[in-house]
């Protein structure tokens, strides 16, 4: 857009039909106050819009910080395309008395990710080192769908070993593996190389981690480019995705799973292990990458499979069949009714690794303690187990049978200090609401509301009654344990940050669980109460409607749970997320009341969230409503009411959530101890 011109139109069409522009690129506009709109296709269907704002004085942006990530008030901002399109119209409009002269130029750039600078808004043209490209998708459209191009074997595309991916317009092959090499149109053009033979001098360890074969860190030391791991400076071990980076600390060849941390330890780098563009907040992601499963992410666990063939396919070329040592077998690995690929164990009663040859060697079951409590005899694959003749008994210490001797006490005097654990017989809230999702939940909801403000109130003490102010970092539900009597207690505070009386935040590395991560923290590095205020709002989203924080879809593809329920709220689909048991249970109002809150947690600023004590609070008032319906006794809580939440005493049934909880200071600032008692006084205890 140049100086004078105030609206500006544009359309863009493809090349060719089977091209198209792929979801996951942004448009992006560079300019001083002007509103950007994409529309699909010739359609007034709207896409996305952004405005991008600025100040015009130029040292003052200098001076601003504001480079980066482009989030409308720096001069820039940008639409993320969420689907695939073949043409597209924008219309670029400069603001009621904007300042043409100050920044003349508007720019429009559409790519899958630029980096903002500063200089970028005074130049006429834009530094293409700052982009990283666009992503274009080809199509096959003679068919609109996977299922109708294999009902014609004559003009399907996808060969043997490749992938069938439904588009817009049609379909597309892909090899099933992390970068997508291969060619998909010709036979085998999808089988990676596999080398069953490492060189003799490989690193097998790294600090207190095991980096077995298929597995490694030098070149001939791993089986294909799938299975390399990078070592960083400070010694961690990182699976490099190209698209993300895990720091690795363990690894399970019997179980074919990867353990992964939260953070990467090494300072030196900001990568997180799972590096998702939050600002885009409908991110989708493929359940499988190649021979990696990340259906168990958000429990930091990543499967694998040798390669995306069946054992019988496998078989068929020996060269590179992975199972090659003695009593070892191919295991078929399924998600579900999906399947995945193959990976090798030893075989029952035998250790070590099948992928190396000679290495599943026989498990000496005597020799382990407690196997056998008689006699015993190991033989290749197992072992028998006689009991002690009569007027013997077993002996642990000597590991055999001997006359039985007088009977002694058991004193538990020693001068080791012991450590006394608490037995938590009901294991966490995450267990509870997720295990199995097939059979009714047992939380009823009156005791889920008491969780909540159980949870709420340690959280609360966390942030403003404890001697120095203290931020968990790490909310989660597998973090709330629940003892005999589902009394929740908040636990782990390996992540937890103090603070001195005077600090309101602090400037720390990333650190949190994938699914309850503030977004605002995440962007600006600086961690506050409100931090913990957004976990928490997650966790009453997995009360409502007992889904994980990062859970597949009705596309097969992850999603983020907070994105999910913000979502739905704007389209009044609230009572088609909830469980069914709090459907059963709650009233209307009920549920649209923790909804309420529950959004205020999740707001996208921290300032504009409640903080946990005023969450706690809300949570008492609402279980004290819930109680009194459930016992059919008097209501006499119109005085405390407006004073927990005063802009909602006269809501209809049907409320909007984004106007409903007003959670601000002033909205509590009458609360007392003598209005909790009476609000509580016919509770049970």
């Amino acid at each position: 857009m140049s100086r004078g011109v105030d609206s500006y139109n544009r359309t863009w069409d493809a090349p060719a039909k089977g091209v198209m522009i792929g979801r996951g690129n942004y448009l992006y506009v560079v300019g001083c106050n002007v509103d950007l709109y994409l529309f699909r296709d010739d359609t007034t269907d709207l896409i996305g819009a952004c405005t991008s704002t600025c100040v015009y004085n130029r040292e003052t942006m200098d001076n601003s910080n504001a480079e980066g990530y482009c989030n409308g008030n720096n001069g820039c901002c940008s639409i993320s395309v969420q689907r695939d399109i073949q043409s597209f119209w924008l219309k670029l409009v400069r603001h009621a008395g904007a300042v043409a002269e100050a920044v003349p130029s508007v720019k429009v750039i559409i790519s899958e990710y630029y980096k903002f600078h500063t200089n970028d808004l005074y130049s006429a043209w834009v530094n293409s080192s700052n982009l990283q490209g666009l992503w274009l998708r080809t199509v096959i459209t003679d068919q609109p769908t996977c299922e109708s191009g294999q009902m014609n074997e004559d003009s399907y595309a996808c060969y043997n070993g490749s992938n069938c991916e439904e588009l817009a317009y049609g379909y597309n092959c892909f090899c099933p593996s992390y970068s997508r090499q291969g060619n998909t149109y010709v036979a085998n053009g999808c089988i990676q190389a596999y080398n069953p033979m490492p060189k003799g001098t490989c690193t097998r360890s790294c600090g207190n981690i095991t980096i077995p074969f298929p597995f490694g860190i030098e070149e001939g030391c791993f089986a294909n480019a799938n299975f390399r791991l990078n070592r960083t400076s400070s010694n961690a071990i990182v699976l490099d995705r190209r698209y993300a980076q895990y720091h690795v600390t363990n690894i399970s060849i019997d179980d074919g799973f990867l353990s992964v941390s939260n953070m990467l330890n090494d300072t030196g780098s900001n990568n997180m292990e799972r590096i998702v563009d939050t600002t885009n907040i409908e991110y989708l992601m493929d359940v499988t990458d190649g021979i990696f499963d990340f259906s168990q992410e958000d429990e930091i666990k990543i499967k694998w499979v040798v390669a995306n063939l069946t054992c019988e396919q496998a078989r068929l070329n020996n060269a590179a069949y992975a199972c090659i040592s003695d009593n070892s077998y191919c295991l078929n690995v399924t998600r579900g009714k999906i399947f995945d690929g193959y990976r090798c164990k030893c075989s029952d009663g035998f250790q070590g690794n099948p992928y190396l040859q000679n290495d599943c060697s026989d498990i000496d079951e005597c020799s382990i303690p407690n196997k056998c409590n008689g006699i015993c005899h190991n033989f290749d694959g197992g072992f028998n187990c006689t009991s002690c003749s009569h007027g013997k008994v077993y002996d642990p210490t000597k590991r055999k049978c001997t006359m039985s001797a007088k009977q002694h006490n058991l004193i538990l005097e020693d001068e080791v200090p012991l450590l006394v654990y608490e037995f938590i017989s009901n294991g966490t809230l995450y267990d509870l609401l997720h295990t199995d999702i097939t059979t009714k939940c047992l939380l009823s909801w009156v005791n889920r509301i008491r969780i909540a403000m159980e949870a709420a109130g340690a959280l609360a003490y966390l942030h403003s009654a404890a001697a120095i102010p203290i931020f968990h970092r790490d909310v989660k539900s597998s973090n709330i344990l629940l003892d005999e009597n589902f009394t929740a207690k908040v636990s782990d505070f390996g992540a937890s940050r103090s603070l001195s009386l005077e600090e309101t935040h602090v400037v720390t590395i990333m650190q949190g669980t994938f699914g309850y991560l503030d977004p605002e923290y995440y962007h600006t590095g600086e961690l506050t109460e409100k931090s913990d205020v957004y976990s928490f709002g997650v966790i009453l989203v997995e009360l409502l409607t007992r889904k994980k924080p990062i859970f597949i879809n009705n596309l097969g593809a992850k999603q983020s749970l907070s994105h999910y329920f913000v979502e739905g709220l704007r389209e009044g689909a609230l009572m088609e997320m909830i469980d069914s048991r709090v459907v059963e249970e709650a009233d209307q109002e009920d549920i649209n009341d923790i909804a309420s809150l529950t959004e205020a947690c999740l707001r996208d600023k921290g300032g504009q969230r409640p903080t946990m004590k005023e969450v706690e609070m809300r949570l008492q008032y609402l279980r004290t409503k819930v109680l009194r319906e459930a016992q059919n006794l008097p209501k006499n809580d119109e005085e405390i009411e407006p004073l927990l939440l005063p802009n909602t005493r006269n809501l209809p049934t049907h409320i909007n959530p984004f106007n409903a909880a007003h959670l601000t200071s002033q909205g509590v600032s009458g609360y007392s101890l003598e209005h909790e008692f009476a609000s509580s006084i016919y509770l049970p205890r």
